[in-house]
C-alpha cells in the first residue's frame, strides 16, 4: 500500500486472492483511523510504521 499499488498488485505480490486483499487493505484502513490509502499512509509514518 505504501508504495501505491492496487488491491490485484497486492494480491498477486502476496499470492492471494483479490477478495483477500481487499479485506486486508479494508483492515489496516480501520486500525489505521483511515478513510483513504493516503489518510493510511500519513498515519502510519506517524506512528513509525513507514
Amino acid at each position: 500500500m505504501a508504495q501505491g499499488a492496487s488491491n490485484a498488485e497486492i494480491a498477486a505480490g502476496l499470492t492471494v486472492s483479490l477478495g483477500t486483499a481487499k479485506w486486508h487493505v479494508g483492515h489496516v484502513l480501520a486500525k489505521l483511523g483511515a478513510t483513504s490509502r493516503t489518510q493510511a499512509l500519513l498515519r502510519a509514518q506517524q506512528v513509525g510504521l513507514v
